[in-house]
């Protein structure tokens, strides 16, 4: 925020690139003011979630805060605990809380540029991306991740779960690839819906040339 406002004072047009749906989010409307962390309720959750699966406190965050629920994925160990920990702890919806956010959307003019390619080509680039990676040494990589203590949302990363049972001798290599591969795809696919969820953005096809989609991000600022 320092620095949009620093090169606005400059005369100069700051443009954000990069990163994920929930920083956009953020930078654009705001994030609430969160309570305080509760360990022993945190605790408490990422011990069930480890008995339980992240589906069964998924279902739990359905029954105290639909809402909630409805925006993060069953699978998202992090979010789910924090939305339980904080109901829990405040006897509130987090939903509820979210709704006093503010952002910069109504202090600036913003334009949002979305670029996209096939989808078939999108999961063609992230397999390849794979194969180099394995290539390039992940699963010795891995095997160090895995002697560190980590906490619940990072054992979920994408490469952690499928190596590490290529490592337990669960199934072998070929399958910890198609795992990944598989797991990158849905990934990807919930990326977009994100994205695709809000209509501010305006969409680019990235299959054509650089200078075509500078052309048509500045006939439309």
């Amino acid at each position: 925020l320092e620095a949009i406002e620093d090169i606005l004072k400059r005369g100069k047009r700051p443009i954000i690139v990069g990163g994920s749906g929930m920083y956009m989010s953020v930078l654009l409307d705001g994030i609430f003011d969160e309570p305080a962390k509760d360990d022993a309720i945190r605790q408490d959750l990422e011990n069930q979630i480890e008995i339980q699966g992240t589906k069964a406190l998924h279902e739990k965050l359905q029954a105290l805060d639909k809402q909630a629920a409805a925006k993060i994925h069953f699978n998202d160990a992090k979010r789910i605990v924090r939305a339980l920990e904080v109901v829990l702890s405040t006897k509130k919806p987090i939903s509820q809380l979210q709704q006093k956010r503010q952002g910069i959307w109504d202090q600036y003019p913003i334009k949002i540029f979305g670029l996209e390619r096939p989808r078939e080509q999108m999961y063609q680039r992230a397999e390849e991306r794979i194969e180099q990676m394995f290539k390039d040494g992940l699963v010795e990589e891995m095997k160090t991740v895995l002697k560190k203590k980590l906490s619940v949302t990072a054992q979920m990363l994408i490469g952690l779960p499928e190596i590490s049972g290529f490592l337990n001798k669960a199934y072998g290599l070929d399958q910890a690839k198609y795992l990944m591969k598989l797991h990158t795809r849905h990934y990807i696919k919930r990326q977009m819906t994100w994205f695709r969820r809000d209509k501010r953005i305006e969409w680019i096809e990235i299959g054509e040339s650089s200078s075509d989609i500078v052309r048509k991000i500045l006939e439309n600022v």
